[in-house]
């Protein structure tokens, strides 16, 4: 493809033997200097299980972005050869001599659904992972932990683990670690005995009560009584109101509300237009890392966050950040906190609490 100086143009990543795909991971790379990323397109095929969210920008303005995929269990997509999975779309940037890059896509991961279904044993215990503010937090603070040995599981049968959501709200965002020892299980594409999940909503889908999500297929590769434990860590999930985000770290627990503040200086639609201001919030999610204990801030579309306050409960200002992507919750003490964030579109504040 040749494109003029500025000039903007689009491609297609497409696919083959793409079959009762149940999760998906992978790079794509290039060459800042040469061209811009934009934005991307998802294709009618595949709108009902992605959607742009599941995209997440790893440094853009280094030529780098992911892609990270898994069904909810209940569908899996089956693509015909050649047929568009997403649509990438660039601009030239302007340089003096003659420029050229490839886009590089490396696939990291890609988990199929068991042909043989009917061979799966044994299914892993239905557990709750999230529930009513009475249920949740308790269930959140504290690693999930199953056994699986040889005696319930014998060598060279298959298995998958089960995690029901019990819930009085609906999920639209879950993510959470899994540890296993590799020698008593095999995971396909996870050698190493970890595995990320990460759930997006899409299109209006969601997790509601009595969901089930398989993020996890396995066949049995131990020898006689050998076993293994299967962990889950680092929860982090989101209901469709925007109203509780809850995550697990070493420390205790941090819940982050998206509601604005009641605080009169954190009252601060740009415009006063409560439908622009929602769009924004939409546009602007904080991610947690509870290894780091930092939080990061993931902006969309074409907003730019120029500055970030951060408040206490009482409305003090603790610290402020130019340009920030991330900031640090380790010498915070435990209580309720606001993060004022400056944008060309407008300004809004986040509300999170420490637990700890």
């Amino acid at each position: 493809m040749v494109a003029a100086s500025g000039a903007s143009f689009c491609t297609d990543i497409k696919v083959s033997h793409f079959k009762e795909v149940i999760g998906i991971q992978w790079f794509i790379s290039w060459n800042p200097a040469v061209i811009q990323f934009d934005s991307l397109a998802i294709p009618v095929a595949t709108r009902p299980f992605l959607a742009s969210t599941n995209f997440g920008t790893l440094n853009t303005a280094e030529g780098e972005l992911r892609h990270v995929w898994n069904s909810n269990s209940l569908a899996s997509l089956t693509l015909p050869d050649s047929s568009s999975y997403v649509t990438l779309c660039f601009t030239a940037v302007p340089t003096r001599i003659d420029a050229s890059t490839s886009l590089k896509v490396f696939v990291s991961e890609v988990i199929q659904f068991p042909e043989q279904v009917s061979n799966l044993q044994t299914v892993y215990g239905e557990v709750k992972v999230i529930g009513d503010s009475s249920v949740g937090n308790t269930d959140l603070n504290r690693n999930l932990i199953f056994n699986i040995d040889s005696a319930t599981l014998p060598r060279g049968e298959n298995g998958r683990l089960l995690i029901r959501v019990d819930s009085l709200i609906h999920i639209d965002k879950l993510f959470f670690d899994i540890h296993w020892n590799p020698n008593v299980i095999r995971v396909n594409g996870s050698p190493d005995g970890y595995r990320h999940f990460s759930w997006v909503s899409n299109d209006g889908l969601f997790l509601e009560n009595g969901s089930v999500i398989s993020p996890l297929f396995f066949q049995a590769i131990g020898r006689q009584s050998s076993s293994t434990n299967v962990t889950i860590t680092n929860f982090y999930a989101t209901s469709t109101d925007g109203d509780t985000i809850a995550w697990r770290t070493n420390g205790g627990m941090v819940n982050i509300s998206e509601n604005l503040s009641p605080l009169n200086e954190l009252a601060l639609p740009r415009q006063g237009d409560e439908a622009s201001e929602n769009t924004l919030l939409d546009k602007i999610v904080l991610f947690p890392n509870p290894a780091s204990e930092r939080i990061f801030i993931q902006h969309e579309g074409n907003v730019e966050i120029s500055k970030a306050v951060l408040l206490n409960g009482a409305g003090k200002r603790l610290e402020t950040f130019l340009e920030p992507t991330a900031f640090s919750t380790t010498k915070l003490v435990p209580g309720d906190y606001f993060l004022l964030l400056t944008t060309n579109e407008g300004v809004i504040s986040k509300r999170f609490t420490v637990q700890r």
